[in-house]
């Protein structure tokens, strides 16, 4: 099986795997390569900023630190916007797939997970979508080829550009 190279390969059966199988290829789609590399998915240094600033939270740590190096404020901002977004995406899609469609969940997260980090690869019901399946598919895919914050970006502004508005300091009790 050729799951982490994203060309959609496969010489095994997916749809025969055992859950726990499938499950932790979702997470490694979902998880996805290197930002240097080719393949799709949240990508390593995004999750690797994400775990970073939680232990530094947990810890009552004024900076976020990974491997004895401080990160930018605007890196870990950028790395926890693409990660609530990406969640998100990736659970919306197979939500809207688990409402149009008869099969089980995890094989549509499956394949939200796939369709979002362009890997390729299918448990084999695809073919078997109804027209709103596939067209769920064909936008994550989208959205996993331009990128998430790529399109969150240049829909915010959009939205700015209608909207310019002066906003006060608040605080949040959280």
């Amino acid at each position: 099986m050729s799951a982490l190279t994203t060309v959609g390969f496969n010489t095994v059966n997916i749809g025969l795997l055992m859950p726990i199988t499938l499950m932790s290829l979702t997470m490694i789609m979902y998880f996805g390569a290197s930002p240097s590399g080719t393949g799709g998915g949240l990508k390593t240094t995004t999750l690797s900023a994400t775990v970073a600033f939680v232990q530094s939270k947990l810890g009552f740590h004024r900076n976020v630190t990974l491997c004895g190096r401080i990160l930018p404020t605007y890196r870990v901002d950028t790395a926890l916007a693409t990660f609530v977004l990406y969640t998100t995406i990736v659970f919306l899609g197979s939500y809207v797939l688990t409402a149009t469609e008869k099969f089980d969940y995890l094989s549509l997260l499956f394949e939200s997970a796939s369709a979002l980090g362009t890997v390729g690869i299918s448990t084999g019901i695809t073919p078997e979508l109804s027209s709103a399946g596939k067209c769920v598919l064909i936008v994550l895919m989208y959205i996993g080829r331009v990128g998430v914050l790529t399109l969150g970006y240049s829909m915010l502004y959009r939205m700015k550009q209608r909207t310019k508005q002066i906003y006060k300091n608040d605080d949040l009790a959280i």
